[in-house]
């Protein structure tokens, strides 16, 4: 498995905004959420696009490299954490369409863009969290 990403400062809006705008039905579609995937793109300061070549010999189950390339964006995750910069996951609809704008190869495919930014820390949302004895059972 390879693990292929693409990282954008600017060019990925028009791409996200022209997507959802060819493919949406007149009778669903929003001027509002242009705004939006606009709005979106304009407050990151980084967009990867996280894409994977499944292996062509297909050695391992397609979920083992699936979970592989969301190793390595939960290890940027918490590299952007510990540095105070804000990011998270999204995999909008236009994801199937994006072997036209990055030209993937066979086997190669986009799981969704990693937004990247500065945010404002007083904005931040706190989160209760139970404890971790809650979550796992432990076998002796």
């Amino acid at each position: 498995m390879v693990l292929v990403f693409f990282i954008f400062t600017n060019i990925i809006e028009d791409f996200l905004s022209d997507t959802y705008t060819d493919i949406t039905p007149d009778d669903k579609f929003s001027p509002f959420k242009v705004k939006k995937i606009k709005d979106k793109c304009d407050a990151s300061d980084t967009i990867i696009a996280i894409c994977m070549q499944r292996d062509a010999k297909e050695r391992v189950p397609e979920w083992e490299e699936i979970a592989a390339t969301a190793m390595a964006v939960q290890n940027m995750w918490l590299t952007c954490a510990s540095n105070n910069v804000g990011c998270y996951w999204s995999s909008p609809v236009s994801i199937k369409y994006a072997d036209q704008f990055f030209e993937l190869e066979e086997g190669e495919r986009c799981l969704g863009f990693l937004y990247i930014g500065n945010y404002d820390k007083e904005d931040e949302l706190s989160s209760k969290r139970n404890p971790v004895e809650e979550k796992v059972k432990w076998f002796d």
